[in-house]
């Protein structure tokens, strides 16, 4: 190898960065997302949208490592290995959400903690206002969370700072970002959700690009600073959400990176050269193995997906040509709008056909401001959440507004389950509730309600209160008031059960006071009588005894 790199000067070893063929992005394929995002707004006459910074918007989540990473220390040289001891679990992380505007105006940042019911008083209180506090059972986004983000706090921000509607909301084709209520809810409130291009986040996402870089190199100081002023004492939940302030803060140029990311990534200027498709891996650049030849994982795979091509065309060949022919058509609309009793095979051979091809490039929803209705609605609904729980599904091959097909195995128990929207109020949306859940009476602050209660059989069974998954920290400070209040209320009403049973109970022993009472005159009245007749019975003795002598 080393004569033969010195023959040839102009080849190198590198290091490849394994990507698969179905994921490597080509210049085709992101002129051609470009072209259908530009044609989609010129339709719907809001092609203005790109001429205005302040209304292009980019929503991506990130992890915070709460030990820092690769630190640089001093040590001696013949020492190889050198370790840091840390009070924290180097992975102990948590997931926040940054949305930022090609103007440079950054959005609340929304933070998630682990907690499957209500977030401690501690955490909250420690967060700085107005920004936004969530919890999800991993820790993790997902669709419930992000929906109630969408709309307790990024819209009613939008709303507060005066930004012209519609705005465009890029985001990555997460399932979380895409869900049926989520989209829902931006098409009423005239937000048009764009899925970026499947796997060019690295490229056309501004926050990777061009904002979480620098975002992280501040956090890691800030983190050093803090770990030195205390003696490397550990840092809790309620130590994160200041640090992350500071971070912030502690960041140069912080507008300048933003409107740099979205410029780079061609979405403001909407500009499809603005990319350096250079970087783009081309169909032939294949390294030169320096290993022996072995197969593939493709190699290895190719007799499944014989087996699967073979069921494919056995399916094809059962459908009618015309069927086949309307299948074909509707396959890239997320809702199936043939006749009703083909709905069932429809999406069996949508999903068939996605395993065995790929997804398609987009998906067509409607009109971005118009309702969907009906009964698809609900299959859309079902489907959408059925796919939140697959943590490991990051990115979707989908480059318009993204909402994945519905598993195969689900169909059954998609088709039959009903779903109910979400109502759009002026201001604050009430969050997405299960069907699961019993439905309360709405305030201000969404899902905040006494305790529900389920009927089982004859009589009511208590359920465990649901908390919100989202919500600033003056939302949850409201949330905690209004939780002291319920206590209060429910103390003051068991002392008020408490008097009324001591009432009831001194009534009561006094009833019973009256009655021995009225019982015991009753008797004396009874022995006097009785002493009043015994004389005068003695005395009509005594006389007969006298007549009778």
């Amino acid at each position: 190898m080393r004569r033969f790199l010195k023959r040839h000067p102009e080849q190198a070893k590198r290091t490849a960065n394994n990507i698969a063929k179905k994921r490597a992005i080509t210049e085709a394929g992101v002129r051609e997302w470009f072209h259908n995002v530009n044609d989609h707004l010129l339709q719907n006459h809001v092609e203005d949208v790109l001429t205005d910074p302040t209304r292009i918007f980019n929503m991506d989540e990130t992890a915070f490592f709460l030990v820092p990473r690769k630190q640089r220390v001093l040590a001696a040289k013949d020492c190889k290995a050198v370790q840091a001891l840390s009070a924290n679990s180097d992975k102990e992380n948590y997931t926040v959400l940054i949305s930022g505007s090609a103007a440079g105006n950054l959005v609340p940042p929304l933070i998630l903690f682990p907690y499957k019911s209500r977030i401690p008083a501690s955490i909250t209180n420690s967060v700085p206002k107005g920004w936004a506090v969530g919890r999800s059972d991993s820790g993790w986004m997902n669709s419930d969370a992000f929906y109630e983000f969408i709309s307790a706090v990024f819209y009613p921000w939008a709303v507060k700072q005066n930004v012209k509607f519609p705005i465009l909301l890029f985001v990555d084709g997460h399932s979380s970002h895409t869900s049926f209520e989520t989209v829902e809810f931006c098409k009423t409130k005239k937000i048009i959700l764009v899925s970026l291009f499947p796997n060019a986040t690295h490229v056309m996402q501004p926050l990777d690009v061009a904002f979480f870089a620098p975002f992280k190199k501040s956090w890691q100081e800030e983190l050093n600073k803090w770990r030195f002023e205390n003696n490397g004492a550990m840092i809790s939940r309620a130590d994160f959400a200041p640090l992350l302030e500071k971070a912030i803060d502690r960041m140069a140029n912080k507008e300048a990176s933003l409107i740099n990311g979205f410029r780079k990534c061609g979405l403001y200027p909407f500009d499809a050269n603005a990319l350096d498709y250079e970087l783009f891996p081309k169909p032939f650049d294949r390294p030169s193995s320096l290993t022996e030849n072995v197969p593939s994982a493709d190699d290895c795979q190719a007799p499944e997906m014989d087996r699967n091509l073979h069921f494919m065309q056995m399916m094809n060949k059962k459908l009618t040509p015309e069927k086949l022919s309307l299948f074909r058509e509707q396959r890239n609309n997320l809702i199936w709008s043939g006749p009703v009793e083909d709905t069932t095979m429809f999406y069996f051979w949508r999903n068939t056909m996605d395993e065995i091809e790929g997804l398609p490039e987009f998906i067509i929803i409607d009109a971005p401001f118009v309702m969907i209705e009906g009964d698809h609605a609900s299959f859309a609904d079902d489907s959408a959440n059925s796919l939140n729980n697959e943590a490991t599904n990051t990115t979707e091959d989908s480059s318009f507004i993204n909402v994945p097909g519905p598993d195969v195995s689900d169909f059954s128990n998609n088709l039959s389950h009903d779903s109910e929207k979400p109502e759009a109020e002026a201001e604050l949306c009430e969050p997405y509730q299960e069907t699961t859940r019993v439905e309360t009476e709405p305030n201000h602050l969404g899902n905040i309600s006494n305790t529900h209660m389920g009927v089982v059989g004859n009589r009511q069974k208590k359920t465990k209160r649901k908390f919100l998954a989202v919500a600033t920290s003056e939302g949850w400070a409201e949330i905690y008031i209004q939780g002291e209040q319920e206590k209060m209320e429910k103390e003051n009403a068991k002392k008020r059960r408490i008097e009324e049973r001591e009432n009831k109970k001194k009534i009561r022993l006094e009833e019973q006071r009256r009655k021995l009472e009225a019982r015991k005159q009753k008797e004396v009245l009874r022995k006097q009588k009785k002493a009043l007749k015994k004389p005068a019975a003695a005395k009509n003795t005594k006389q007969k005894q006298n007549t009778s002598n």
